[in-house]
């Protein structure tokens, strides 16, 4: 490794097998992340001094809201919350995705796929020195994945924006027209956010997870009921076996 006259590590020292330089952002050019940016994001979460050593499943999400799929980012011990603590890798692929106004997958699933990139990158470095015809081969269709869309478009995506009638057919169109361009050319930008159309999903996203976990409360309570009243039964049973009582459970 070489270092500076005054000691510091030079840019060469901080590339990784693969993927390039750490970057602490996911790039700003207005095209919704590809697969290489995002394991340069979590390269830089690992480098920086506070969240060094960090398991790398805390490093891609935060822990999960109680009975959701969603991360809590804004919880206490969010990334959100932490001074001195960049975002965790879903909450800022998700911010941006957002502002693409495409439907994505829960962040649990997110964190899913970014976690397998990261394992698969991982295994590749680990082989690095092997020069089989099926590692390189290995190699080569990794590379190429990498400068590929991170897509974590919800599976019906397109049929969700064909579908949305809170917007005009022209701007339907247009979202799916921009989705279909960052899987392939990626020739085209986001233009900006839809606030309207942006608060009014938010607010939907916000209504089922409640209804969500009212249901999931509710069914728990009735739960706890039964099991409340089978343990009184089996007491009332036992009490009048001490009083030598007959007693037939109906």
């Amino acid at each position: 490794m070489s270092k500076s006259s005054k000691g510091c590590v030079t840019i060469g020292e901080t590339e990784a097998f693969l993927i390039g330089h750490p970057d602490n952002g996911l790039g700003n050019t207005g095209k919704l992340p590809v697969a290489r940016k995002i394991l340069q994001y979590l390269k830089h979460l690992q480098d920086l001094p506070v969240t060094s050593g960090w398991p790398v499943k805390t490093l891609v999400c935060c822990p999960l809201a109680r009975t959701t799929t969603s991360a809590s980012c804004s919880g206490p011990a969010g990334c959100r919350s932490l001074p001195g603590r960049s975002k965790c890798v879903v909450a800022a692929l998700c911010e941006y995705w957002n502002k693409s106004l495409i439907p994505r997958m829960s962040d649990q699933s997110i964190s899913k796929k970014v976690i397998k990139l990261f394992e698969e990158w991982k295994l590749l470095q680990k082989h690095r020195n092997r020069t089989t015809t099926l590692e390189l081969a290995k190699r080569e269709k990794f590379m190429e994945k990498l400068d590929t869309l991170f897509d974590i478009a919800s599976p019906d995506a397109v049929k969700i924006l064909s579908s949305d009638r809170l917007r005009s057919a022209e701007a339907r169109q247009a979202d799916i027209d921009f989705y279909i361009d960052q899987q392939g050319a990626r020739i085209g930008t986001i233009s900006g956010l839809d606030k309207v159309h942006h608060e009014a999903i938010e607010k939907k996203k916000k209504r089922h997870e409640s209804e969500l976990r009212k249901e999931r409360a509710s069914s728990s309570a009735i739960a706890d009921k039964n099991i409340v009243a089978h343990s009184e039964m089996e007491e009332i049973e036992d009490d009048l076996n001490e009083l030598d009582v007959d007693f037939v459970v109906p």
